[in-house]
């Protein structure tokens, strides 16, 4: 999941708690995906052993409340294949889980007292996680997200596929380098540039099976997060990030025509959707569409206002419905421009 902890308000978010035993007293980290949510939200400390309180049927717990940490986890851990790992292994272990070679968590460094080393485990404490979750966010989910709704609609089952296209690569090369690396506050120690190189890795590993359209569930929460922010931050300095325009468009074509370049349909998965098919319902061109949606405020915010953004959304929504993906992103990282030779065959607007 994206981010940190959460607001009260953002409650349906899953948690995820590590929990350290053997130090008195026990941190609990809450990892929760909102950027920036963290402070004023309460977390506990347990103190195991102690006299006093009780947690839940936990005699003797001991419960501290104190002001919640923030915390990134990045590292993907996905269900094993038992009959493979019976295959390799030579046994049948039915707790085996596939993790990629990447992992990376960082804590924010206050604590109530003492802690286990978690930096001998490779953690890495800090001041401030604040530049590592905008990193994580808009590096590598903006660009995860790129390779869903792109992919996806370009016909591509998986992640490993869709970025083993030699146009969507350098589409995401030029999202990274010309979009979001202006919008960064790099931490000390952290090379933008193999970062980038390392999340192109990853997205290129086969083994993980990340399916586009398992990338591509709950855009209206997502996008906020991954490239809402990015588009703002960039157009409030004057900048044009037509890159992330261009995923933006792909995620309403994604909602509102719901077929591939060959004409495949899919139903995309979003908990905002019946009100966002709703807002489009009689909507008959790429104007009117993006004018119904950027009206959604849980989703776009005060970027209704922005006279570009719309202008841009509607020309590339029009340019990915009449033309294919590949077409469409060859021309804006080649040309400067969203508009491609040659027709898309599949279903337009």
């Amino acid at each position: 999941r994206d981010g940190v902890a959460a607001a009260p308000r953002h409650r349906h978010a899953v948690e995820r708690l590590v929990l350290a035993r053997g130090v008195l007293p026990a941190h609990r980290l809450a990892h929760r995906p909102v950027l920036h949510r963290a402070e004023g939200a309460r977390a506990l400390a347990v103190g195991v052993d102690r006299p006093g309180h009780r947690l839940g049927e936990r005699p003797g717990a001991h419960v501290l409340e104190l002001e919640a940490r923030r915390l990134v986890l990045d590292g993907v851990v996905e269900a094993a294949d038992r009959e493979l790992v019976a295959r390799e292994l030579g046994v049948e272990d039915q707790g085996a889980v596939v993790a990629e070679p990447f992992t990376q968590w960082v804590i924010e460094r206050r604590f109530a007292g003492a802690r286990p080393s978690w930096e001998a485990a490779g953690a890495l404490l800090v001041p401030d996680v604040a530049p590592y979750e905008q990193l994580k966010l808009r590096l590598l989910n903006g660009s995860h997200s790129a390779l869903a709704y792109l992919g996806g609609l370009a016909g591509y089952t998986t992640i490993d596929e869709a970025i083993a296209d030699a146009e969507l690569a350098s589409f995401v090369r030029a999202f990274m380098r010309d979009d979001v690396e202006p919008t960064l506050s790099v931490p000390v120690g952290i090379d933008v540039a193999e970062y980038e190189a390392s999340v192109l890795d990853r997205f290129a590993n086969p083994t993980l099976g990340y399916r586009t359209r398992q990338v591509a569930t709950d855009g209206s929460h997502k996008l906020p997060q991954r490239l809402l922010g990015t588009i703002r931050d960039r157009r409030r300095e004057g900048g044009q990030p037509v890159f992330s325009a261009t995923v933006v468009a792909a995620w309403l074509r994604h909602i509102a025509v719901a077929t591939d370049d060959a004409g495949r349909p899919f139903e995309p998965d979003d908990p905002m959707l019946d009100s966002l098919r709703s807002s489009i319902d009689g909507a008959a061109s790429s104007a009117t569409i993006v004018d119904a949606l950027l009206q959604v405020d849980a989703v776009f915010g005060d970027l209704v206002d922005d006279v570009w953004f719309r202008r841009t959304l509607v020309q590339l929504l029009d340019e990915l419905s009449r033309h294919r993906v590949i077409d469409v992103v060859r021309s804006l990282v080649v040309g400067g421009t969203a508009t491609p030779t040659g027709p898309l065959d599949g279903a337009a607007l």
